[in-house]
C-alpha cells in the first residue's frame, strides 16, 4: 500500500499520531505491511487482528474509531464491498475524524 507523509498536529510541532486502519481481511498482509511502516514512522496503530464477532468486538472497534487522530480506509475493492469497513468510515465521518485512504494497487472510481 502506498503512503504519504502523516502529519497530525497536536498544539505545536508534530506528535506521535494514533491511527485506526479499517480493511477487509483479504488484504491483511498489505495492511500488517502498512501498520509496520507507519509504527516504525513514530505512530501508534491500531488494526483489527482478531476474527471475532459481536456487540463486545464492535463496542471496542467503535471506541478503537473514536480514540484516534487518524482514520485510514484501506481502498481496495473487498474493503469498499465490506459492510463492516462501510460503517466503519461512516462513524469516523461523523465524528468528524481527519480520514485519509491507502490503496494497493490504486484504485480508479
Amino acid at each position: 500500500m502506498k503512503t504519504a507523509p502523516i502529519d497530525v498536529r497536536r498544539g505545536e510541532g508534530l506528535s506521535m499520531a494514533r491511527i485506526f486502519i479499517t480493511y477487509n481481511r483479504r488484504n491483511l498482509d498489505a495492511v500488517t505491511a502498512l501498520a509496520h511502516d507507519l509504527e516504525d514512522a513514530g505512530h501508534h496503530v491500531w488494526f483489527d487482528q482478531a476474527v471475532a464477532g459481536g456487540h463486545r468486538w464492535w463496542d471496542s472497534i467503535l471506541a478503537q474509531v473514536r480514540g484516534c487522530d487518524l482514520f485510514i480506509f484501506a481502498l481496495t475493492l473487498e474493503s469498499l464491498e465490506s459492510h463492516a469497513c462501510r460503517q466503519e468510515l461512516d462513524y469516523a465521518v461523523r465524528l468528524r475524524k481527519t480520514i485519509s485512504s491507502a490503496a494497493d494497487p490504486p484504485i480508479h472510481l
